[in-house]
């Protein structure tokens, strides 16, 4: 029995010294994304010997120290399970700030991945904890968190006074940078709701982050303002900066970023009525998001593609994508989405000769528009006036 004993006591100092190691590379590499390449086997293997050893302390150290490299790479499913687990077992960690981090980090991946409930909540429990210890980075981090959730859902009201809240604890902590970021998105909003004035305004606080923030946030700054070209409709400029970067993001192995970007050249092209190039870059945008379980991502490509589909009158292809973009959007929230969504899948439905089932779409898609009180009830009207019409000729 002893023997026993002693065998276990050896194995388990083996199987320790195993996971000890590979958590020192990680923070020894935690920016060499390559070098954390060749050894992804192992450092999953050692955060399971860790979990075995039911050492939580050594997790939160691990999952923090590799949460950038599983992002950018795309191990979503990965990240997600052990963050998960690390929260399950918080109270083993000492630390305020590491317990902070770790459910801040949940709370990012939670939301990308469509669950935008949970995302809220824990944004929620996020602020009320930080405001206890005076952790504000970490407060101004859960509230722009929190602004893109009811962005994504179409809460415009609650999105802008979760920015303003990240404004005001910039302002408090003389923290220039962030919040000249802060005003950039407000003056985009601004942009996006018809603001024209709001337009010098956002290319200055673009033009100042980019002298800020200089060569470390060039990707940031650069996307930015390829974006709020688009905006203002200058998409040849928009489509320059978005490929300089998509160049820059490839090089660095970043999944996430790349789709983003593949995605923004999609309607570029779109917008442009290049129709194939359009669908190359939201199909290659599709693989990766597919890849990640990115729920966020693909909230906003399955409605482009289904769109494209249409535009190119192969109304068969686009039917799975915008039954899905229904899907999508009912599970993140946003009724509104669902009902713009409900609008163009009818009008395939019924270019695939099933107007019987187009009137029922339409109508789902104008019960929620009238219920929301929008002003796109009347397009929804318009449509189904005419449908019924060449119904009512059909079967004459």
């Amino acid at each position: 029995m002893n023997i026993l004993v002693e065998y276990q006591a050896f194995f388990q100092a083996s199987a320790c010294r195993f996971a000890d190691h590979y958590l020192a590379h990680v923070q020894d590499h935690i920016l060499d994304l390559p070098a954390l390449d060749e050894e992804v086997n192992n450092l999953f293997r050692a955060l399971a010997t860790y979990r075995s050893l039911q050492a939580w302390h050594d997790i939160a150290q691990f999952v923090r120290a590799l949460d950038v490299f599983l992002d950018t790479r795309g191990y979503w499913a990965e990240l997600r399970f052990w963050l998960e687990q690390t929260v399950d077992h918080i109270e083993a960690i000492d630390d305020p700030i590491a317990r902070l981090d770790i459910l801040l980090n949940l709370a990012g991946i939670t939301s990308s991945q469509g669950d935008r409930s949970k995302a809220e909540e824990l944004y929620h429990r996020i602020i009320q904890l930080a405001e206890q210890v005076d952790y504000r980075n970490c407060l101004g981090t859960a509230y722009y968190g929190l602004y893109t959730v009811y962005l994504n859902q179409g809460r415009s009201d609650e999105a802008r006074e979760c920015l303003e809240q990240v404004l005001t604890l910039a302002q408090q902590d003389g923290d220039q940078t962030l919040e000249n970021i802060g005003r950039c998105f407000l003056e985009a909003t601004d942009l996006s709701e018809g603001a024209t004035e709001a337009s010098p305004r956002v290319l200055s606080l673009a033009g100042q982050l980019t002298r800020e923030l200089g060569p470390s946030g060039e990707v940031f700054t650069s996307s930015m303002r390829a974006w709020l070209h688009v905006m203002l409709g200058k998409y040849g400029r928009g489509r320059q900066l978005y490929q300089k970067v998509l160049k820059r993001l490839r090089q660095e192995g970043d999944a996430q970023g790349t789709a983003f970007v593949l995605y923004q050249l999609g309607l570029i092209a779109a917008l442009e009525d290049d129709l194939t190039s359009a669908l190359n870059y939201l199909l290659e945008s599709e693989a990766i998001a597919r890849k990640m379980d990115d729920c966020t991502g693909l909230i906003l490509l399955c409605p482009s593609i289904g769109l494209v589909y249409m535009r190119q009158g192969r109304f068969n292809l686009a039917l799975p994508y915008l039954e899905q973009s229904i899907m999508l959007a009912r599970q993140s929230g946003d009724e509104g989405q669902v009902a713009e969504n409900l609008y163009w899948l009818g009008y395939a439905v019924a270019n695939t000769g099933d107007p019987e089932q187009a009137e029922q779409i339409f109508g789902k898609s104008l019960a929620i528009f009238t219920q929301l009180g929008s002003p796109e009830a009347q397009k929804v009207r318009d449509v189904l006036s005419q449908l019924r019409q060449v119904m009512s000729q059909g079967y004459g």
